[in-house]
């Protein structure tokens, strides 16, 4: 019976010590990063899809990317997502080092597809449009190009996610990146 006892203990120790290990190195590992695909695209600015794309914008950007003293797209703290860790939206102003004004339309096109920016990290809690059509897709990138008060360049430096642990193992296990879509007929 001593004997039995003992090798329950020894295999539960190393239970342990294999969940403990797997933990740490989820924790210290972080949210992965992907090498993103290239796109080669220009968007052709207009008003009508720059209107459309002001549409989209206010349904689904500025609930969590407008700021709060003004309505315009320099990034936020997001209070709702502590679940996650602290999590901030970026700026996606045209400021070309605190923004995304430096990024092409493809690598725009590319992160609202499938959640990775063109240095090659992850966004996990960022909502990606796989199956977004590709006008809407020109409306958004216009929209962001264009001269509405909202996008103008703003010096605002985003603040770092903190993922939480539970936001990374997630990351590795779940929250993937969606494959950019082919081409569509």
């Amino acid at each position: 019976m001593k004997k039995l006892l003992r090798v329950f203990f020894v295999l539960l120790s190393l239970l342990l010590v294999a969940v403990l290990g797997a933990v740490a190195f989820i924790h210290f590992l972080g949210i992965p990063t992907y090498q993103p695909k290239k796109v080669d695209l220009k968007v052709e600015v207009n008003p009508q899809r720059v209107a459309q794309g002001a549409k989209i914008g206010q349904l689904m950007c500025f609930g969590c990317h407008a700021a709060e003293t003004a309505p315009v797209l320099s990034g936020n703290y997001m209070a709702d997502a502590n679940f996650f860790g602290e999590i901030y939206a970026a700026n996606i102003t045209q400021h070309p080092t605190l923004g995304i004004g430096k990024w092409t339309d493809g690598e725009l096109a590319v992160f609202l597809h499938t959640g990775v920016r063109p240095n090659g990290t992850f966004v996990p809690l960022m909502p990606k449009f796989p199956y977004l059509a590709d006008e809407d897709l020109h409306a958004i990138i216009a929209y962001l190009r264009s001269d509405h008060p909202a996008v103008q360049a703003k010096a605002v430096k985003s603040q770092p996610s903190r993922y939480n642990f539970f936001a990374k193992f997630l990351s590795h296990l779940a929250i993937k990146p969606f494959e950019y879509p082919q081409k569509r007929s």
